[in-house]
């Protein structure tokens, strides 16, 4: 079993005492034998499922063929429908009083404000008339473009979402600046929006050289729809910046100004300043194979007897909750489920 975790350090004192485990430091998995004597194989992480399985002939056998691997199992999901949240932000000017009260009491917003956490639905942001734009917009975009069915079952999920009052974008006021860029005021402060990008793209082998990392196709805010909602997003992060209590710490957002902004050049420069929040998913989705899915319930490989993936790979569409806490219990489903299996 292989478990690459961001609570690496947790997970292994919690488990030291066990005589069965086994920690290589710094070690690499680049490849995947599949053996068909019931041993139960488990890849984890977003990043390498997908170039894993295909350097052990597990994907979409035209890819495969391009690097002159022989197909095991000919997965057509294999590295594809990968999303990830996008992020943008907007920079204000804080107040030297502001400043110098929390160099003092560290107290109001500017303290911890990472926590401020908000999920906000569409219809808190926009109008009824622009989120109906939305939908068509979405559609327009989808038959625009040849997908597997798969994909076409994601943007019907997406869609769905879009009509009802759930989390589409997430603001985090952030304090102090959150890129590298450098200003002449002593300090800024940005409140970051971050929504559920409804673009996916492809990851898959730019080489047979295991240790290179694979080739990207990112279409990240290449649909209207996407692009709407990060406008909205940020014309609400420079409404909150005017309303208290951030209004008497804030002087003004920095650059140019947001009521001198159409929706067009609120656009360009989101596209110039986003970044994802790390947080892919989808690269080998668990859905029924002949949608394209690259494992089932179990959670087994389609064509495999034995592997299975753990990781935030199998989700289909972005949730509203934190992904770590789904990847736990995918893990722990899945870790049920070889149990079981094994007679535990």
């Amino acid at each position: 079993m292989l478990i690459i975790s961001v609570q690496a350090m947790n997970t292994y004192k919690s488990a030291t005492h066990r005589s069965n485990l086994v920690v290589l430091a710094e070690a690499q998995a680049t490849k995947i034998r599949i053996d068909h004597f019931g041993k139960d194989v488990t890849a984890r992480g977003h990043s390498s499922d997908p170039q894993a399985l295909e350097l052990s002939g597990t994907s979409n056998s035209n890819v495969l063929q391009k690097h002159k691997i022989t197909p095991n199992a000919d997965l057509l999901g294999a590295g594809e429908n990968c999303q990830d949240r996008v992020s943008a932000s907007t920079t204000y000017e804080v107040k030297k009083a502001a400043k110098a009260r929390y160099g003092k009491a560290r107290d109001r917003p500017l303290n911890a404000s990472h926590s401020m956490l908000s999920h906000i639905d569409l219809y808190f942001l926009a109008s009824s008339a622009k989120i109906v734009h939305m939908h068509r917009w979405l559609w327009e975009d989808v038959r625009k473009e040849i997908h597997m069915v798969l994909t076409k079952e994601q943007y019907r999920i997406e869609e769905l979402s879009l009509r009802k009052k759930m989390s589409d974008v997430e603001m985090l006021p952030h304090p102090g600046k959150y890129t590298i860029r450098d200003f002449s005021k002593s300090r800024a402060d940005r409140v970051v929006q971050q929504n559920r990008i409804i673009d996916c793209h492809a990851q898959h082998l730019n080489t047979s050289d295991s240790v290179l990392p694979p080739a990207m196709d990112a279409n990240y805010l290449s649909k209207q729809v996407d692009r709407s909602i990060l406008v909205e997003s940020v014309k609400f992060a420079d409404k909150l910046a005017k309303a208290e209590p951030l209004a008497t710490i804030l002087v003004a957002r920095q650059g140019p100004s947001p009521d001198r902004e159409s929706d067009k050049v609120i656009t360009k420069r989101a596209k110039g300043n986003n970044r994802t929040s790390h947080h892919p998913i989808g690269t080998a989705v668990m859905a029924s194979e002949s949608f394209g899915g690259v494992m089932d319930e179990m959670p087994k490989v389609y064509g495999t007897s034995s592997l299975r993936v753990m990781s935030a790979s199998v989700i289909l569409v972005h949730l509203a909750v934190q992904l770590h806490h789904t990847v736990y219990g995918i893990a722990e489903r899945a870790t049920d489920v070889i149990k079981s299996g094994s007679g535990f």
